[in-house]
């Protein structure tokens, strides 16, 4: 029985959003939940700088190794439960799943700045929680909107991704604002409220399928049913078929392109703060004017590329594999000129302005195209291949921080970087070629084969 006080709660919330459809409501809630992603991870490369400068005591007396085996812990918590995660979302429903995890996501990032106190292993063990707790967001979400969204209307879910990705920008400028009136912890503190409400807001609002929703209009149901009426969906008992999966091309055409992405992506948040304050020496105020409306700029195109993917499928001018290796290419390529001119003339500040703000938001849009192949490939074992895939890209991740604290040990400057910007370049060449030649938006045989007792 639902207690007064809970439904008062519900129809205010209900209130708030009364013309939103229940897919409308699931893309808005993932939409945000990319968004307290983002946050977890930037929470501490934000503040470690600030901690270390105003804390003379030894519990933050760390030198660069220390500082980046705390940033690279947060992706080995990521990197050890990714394909649990998915295939936990599998068998059990992603809404328990991710709402369980994302419940300890939130106790851990409110407890970090006690947790810091007690010093290095304190903040370690910290990062290293959270990244575990956060690391079922994405190998869940595939598991979820294979039943609510047909692959063919992925596009339009990153073109509303894409749009309320510019929100960012207000959360970008109250991380400073937090940093200036509450020291570093209350970054942690802030985060914290925002993941209770979000996880608060997932377990009134999102379920497992549109059959297990209790307050869907019919009619949103039936057109569900429509859409998804050629996919076949097995029992998620049902084994893994491990050996088909490791030895298909498509797979691995998703998994090692999403690395490379992940490696960019991951460096630009992790190590832009350190080399715009410590090797460019540039102004805050005029470097967040010029982020932000590059970040905008940047979002915008996003935007325009994958409504124009969308339209491309829609009136049937490409295939869903063309479209795919289409707009990836874009994507990939742009990140990879600009990482090569930064190679060469990284200390221009609107250089390293414009590379920064633009991959940054360019690489996620990629990952998520990635994600959505593997819906095409798999759509039955989605959420285990999405936890091989950012499993991969959290190792990556963390691969960037040792490359980053090997190439600047002995000083942050320009020509300590200019190796690390190479790298990057060698590794969007790899994402780039491996998905143009073996990407593919079809099912594989092996996703639809099922023996007489549910296994393969």
């Amino acid at each position: 029985m639902i207690s007064p006080s809970k439904f008062y709660i519900f129809a205010t919330l209900k209130s708030l959003v009364p013309e939103l459809s229940c897919t409308q409501a699931l893309s808005a809630i993932i939409m945000s939940g990319f968004l307290l992603q983002h946050m977890f991870v930037t929470s501490m490369p934000i503040t470690i700088t600030r901690m270390v400068t105003l804390h003379n005591s030894s519990n933050f007396n760390w030198d660069e190794s220390q500082k980046n085996d705390i940033l690279g812990s947060f992706f080995w918590g990521h990197l050890l439960f990714k394909v649990p995660a998915g295939r936990l979302s599998e068998i059990y429903g992603p809404r328990m799943t991710l709402g369980i995890a994302m419940s300890l996501a939130t106790s851990v990032i409110i407890l970090t700045p006690t947790l810091c106190y007690l010093g290095f292993y304190g903040t370690l063990s910290a990062r290293l929680v959270l990244g575990i707790s956060a690391s079922f967001y994405l190998p869940t979400i595939p598991t979820l909107i294979k039943k609510w969204v047909p692959t063919d209307e992925g596009y339009k879910l990153i073109v509303q991704l894409s749009v309320v990705a510019v929100f960012l920008l207000l959360v970008l400028g109250l991380y400073g604002y937090l940093i200036s009136i509450l020291e570093w912890d209350g970054i942690f503190y802030f985060i914290g409220v925002v993941s209770g409400i979000w996880t608060t807001v997932w377990f009134c609002f999102v379920y497992n399928s549109p059959e297990e929703h209790p307050r869907i209009r019919k009619t949103e149901k039936t057109q569900i049913r429509e859409a998804l009426k050629d996919k076949v969906f097995f029992p998620e008992t049902r084994k893994t078929p491990w050996k088909d999966i490791l030895s298909s091309g498509a797979v691995w055409a998703c998994i090692l392109p999403f690395c490379c992405a992940s490696f960019s992506t991951s460096l630009i948040l992790s190590q832009m703060p350190t080399y715009i304050n410590q090797v460019l020496h540039m102004d805050a105020k005029i470097t967040g004017i010029l982020i932000n409306a590059l970040f905008l700029g940047s979002h915008l195109t996003s935007f325009f590329v994958f409504y124009s993917a969308d339209k491309l499928i829609k009136q049937k001018v490409c295939s869903s594999t063309t479209t795919r290796k289409l707009m990836s290419g874009i994507l990939v390529l742009v990140q990879m000129l600009l990482f090569l001119a930064q190679s060469f003339w990284g200390y221009n500040h609107l250089l390293s302005s414009v590379t920064f703000t633009i991959c940054e938001p360019f690489g996620n849009a990629v990952m998520l195209l990635y994600l959505l192949s593997i819906l095409d490939v798999s759509p039955n074992f989605a959420g285990t291949i999405s936890g091989m895939a950012t499993m991969g890209g959290d190792l990556t991740s963390y691969l960037q921080t040792k490359i980053v604290a090997l190439c600047t040990y002995d000083g942050q400057d320009f020509a300590h970087w200019q190796s690390v910007f190479f790298v990057v370049v060698g590794v969007h060449l790899v994402g780039f070629t491996s998905y143009q030649v073996f990407g593919s938006a079809q099912v594989q045989w092996w996703d639809k084969k099922e023996g007489p007792d549910g296994s393969v």
